[in-house]
């Protein structure tokens, strides 16, 4: 067994602890819902790389680690869905922006499943690696836009609170963010 690949089934294995705590406490609420559906993505992400670095055969790590992919397609939507909850920005522009987020993703899973993200997988000494495919850059530019708008709206959260609860929850996301 590769014991490098502990590393990232724990943080999925914690991930999806803190997730359960959280969605048990009720999902009507939508930040709880968002926080939820953001964990998860986070947890899929976490077992692609797992994925990755336990299999020992290609076929295997490139078909499971493509499975989880489909959470990362979704992370930069769930991300940025989460801070819209958070900072309570239900405008119009908001949401519209939000449908693309998650048009995007739905779209770009889609294309995981045909080989258009990733084409292969090459060894490592850890495991393996992707191979990058046409629409990879797709992927990184909905990151880099919607992370970019999650520090938007968590920093409207944190700049002009509506209750103090939510400044401090904000202030911790930060530095999450941060860090």
């Amino acid at each position: 067994m590769r014991y490098h690949s502990l590393i990232p089934l724990t943080a999925a294995l914690a991930n999806l602890l803190i997730c359960g705590l959280v969605a048990r406490q009720g999902l009507r609420d939508p930040l709880r819902r968002a926080f939820t559906w953001n964990t998860l993505s986070i947890v899929s992400w976490n077992l692609d790389i797992f994925a990755l670095y336990y299999f020992t055969d290609a076929a295997s790590a490139e078909w499971w680690s493509r499975v989880f992919r489909i959470g990362i397609c979704l992370a930069p939507a769930t991300t940025f869905h989460f801070a819209l909850a958070l900072s309570e920005s239900g405008a119009l522009g908001w949401r519209v922006l939000l449908g693309g987020a998650y048009a995007t993703g739905f779209t770009l899973a889609v294309a995981n499943m045909f080989g258009l993200l990733v084409t292969n997988v090459t060894p490592h000494r850890w495991g393996w690696y992707i191979e990058p495919g046409p629409l990879y850059g797709v992927l990184t530019a909905s990151l880099v836009i919607f992370l970019g708008l999650w520090a938007n709206r968590v920093w409207r959260a944190y700049r002009h609170p509506i209750s103090s609860r939510q400044r401090v929850q904000a202030k911790f996301w930060l530095l999450g963010g941060l860090i």
